[in-house]
This record gives C-alpha cells, structure tokens and sequence, in this order.
C-alpha cells in the first residue's frame, strides 16, 4: 500500500520538488513499509491482545451469532491469542491506496486509486477509489472516470497513515541527500532529516496513544468497534465494546 502523494509533501514543504531527485516514487514506498512495520511492531500487537481479551469478555455473555462475520467465534477458557492468530494485514487499516491517477494499471477489485490534482477524466480530486468490478484489463487510468458509481466506490475513510508516512519520506529524502554525514554534522541535509525523523516518532506516538481504525471482522466495512474514536474533535483511544 501506498499513503502519500507529491502532494502531501509540498503542503507542509512547497520547496520540496527543487532538490534535484527526478522521481520519489521510491521514496513513498520505502517509507510506507517503514510506517507498516512500525504499526505491526508497535499497534498491532498489543492492539490485538486488548481486544482478545475484550472479545472473551463479551463472549461470556453472548452467543456464537452474535460473532457472524468475523473470522472465528471466541472459545471460552482457551489461550488468549485469539486475534494474534492472524498477522497484521496493511490493506485492513481502511487507509492507503495501490495506484495514482497518473498510472497505467490493471486495477483488480478491491484496489485502490488516489485522484490527483491534474486528473481531468473525472472524480473528486485527492480523493480515493476503490473498484467494485471484476475487471483485469490494463488501463491508463488519467483517462477513467472515477465518477461512474458502476464501476467506483468513493472511499470516506481517513488517511491516519499520512502524516506520519509523509513525515518518514521527508527522512528518507534527506537522509539520501546527506550522503555520509552522521547525526550532530550542521548541514543543511542532515539537519531536515534528523527533524523529520523527530516529527515521525510523535506523529508514531500520536497514533499509538489515540488508536487506529482496523477491519478486524475482515468484511470491508468499519463497524463501530473497530473505530478510533473522534470526541470533540480530537482522538482518543478507541473504545472496543
């Protein structure tokens, strides 16, 4: 999965395209896969652990329908590895996208493409959307409409990843730019990406603390309890039954 454009990076450094890099594809992808393992790393394992134990709770006191949908149905008075059973899986955080407008593609059900800001084809520009057709045919996708509702699905989900993923290709630029200098030298370069780095590891924190949505139940919808939970305006620790 991918969560940043172009895009992302010039709003918060609007000088960003001047350093003389040609393409950042690379670049977005390594940082997605830095920001995937961390999450894994650091969320999922104990996120996954509080709800086990939250789910055997319930479970108690409910019967097995209740539990339609979801991979399994809990066993009372078993190990508590319920949800640790299953690896963290980045295409369930209801965030990211596989493609940009700007590609050429064969765009499979399920898949995800960001519209940029010079499609002209059709759709919301800097919105996501997720094909609901079976159809494996390669497509220069600056020519679709992203409107036509028979094909598209408009996502309405947020992007949590994208700060922090943002954050994490503004390192990995300038960690590539500073060459062999090592943390504490004063140039330019290395003082960006020690900065960055820096804005990483508290937009990390931030999600840590607040939680992440997560399609536990694996049916592509985001029920209630699988929310992070938006109170007043700000985020809280998703609250799980």
């Amino acid at each position: 999965m991918r969560y940043t454009t172009d895009a992302d990076l010039l709003k918060k450094k609007s000088s960003i395209l001047s350093l003389g890099i040609d393409d950042l594809s690379d670049f977005h992808i390594e940082a997605a896969k830095y920001a995937e393992r961390d999450i894994a790393d650091r969320w999922y394992r104990a996120a996954s652990d509080e709800l086990t134990k939250k789910w055997v709770k319930v479970a108690s006191m409910q019967t097995a329908a209740t539990f339609t949908g979801y991979p399994f149905v809990p066993r009372i008075n078993s190990s508590y590895d319920y949800f640790r059973e299953f690896p963290f899986n980045p295409r369930l955080l209801f965030s990211g996208f596989d493609y940009d407008s700007s590609e050429t593609a064969a765009v499979t059900i399920g898949e995800k493409v960001i519209v940029l800001s010079s499609h002209i084809a059709g759709g919301v520009l800097g919105q996501t959307y997720q094909k609901i057709v079976s159809d494996l045919s390669e497509t220069d996708l600056s020519g679709v409409d992203f409107s036509d509702t028979d094909v598209w699905s408009l996502e309405t989900h947020i992007n949590q990843l994208k700060d922090l993923v943002t954050y994490k290709t503004f390192y990995l630029l300038y960690q590539f730019m500073s060459g062999d200098h090592v943390k504490g030298d004063k140039d330019f370069a290395s003082e960006q990406r020690d900065y960055w780095e820096k804005e990483y590891d508290k937009e990390l924190d931030r999600l840590l603390k607040f939680g992440i949505d997560y399609d536990w139940s694996k049916n592509s919808v985001l029920d209630d309890e699988e929310k992070a939970i938006y109170p007043t305006g700000q985020r809280r620790a998703a609250s799980i039954w």
